[in-house]
């Protein structure tokens, strides 16, 4: 899905590696946007393609400010 203008916008995710999920999101936010994010709520869960696969993701919401951003993001590694 795109917006009015035809950009992607994506969201951040990642995968849990041994974290809760809240540890995750709040990690992944850090590292892809630069912000650091306070409190976080759980929205829903749910499984990437049932009777597929079991994956199941984690959708968090989280409010921001302008103060709250460490640095560019932009991800780590390999990511862009």
């Amino acid at each position: 899905n795109g917006n009015a203008d035809g950009r992607l916008i994506e969201t951040c995710a990642g995968l849990l590696d041994d974290d809760e999920p809240e540890v995750c999101i709040r990690k992944e936010a850090i590292e892809e946007t630069g912000f650091e994010v306070g409190a976080v709520q759980k929205v829903f869960e749910l499984f990437m393609s049932p009777g597929g696969v079991t994956e199941l993701i984690h959708f968090f919401i989280a409010e921001y400010t302008d103060a709250q951003r460490t640095h560019r993001g932009g991800g780590v590694d390999d990511e862009d």
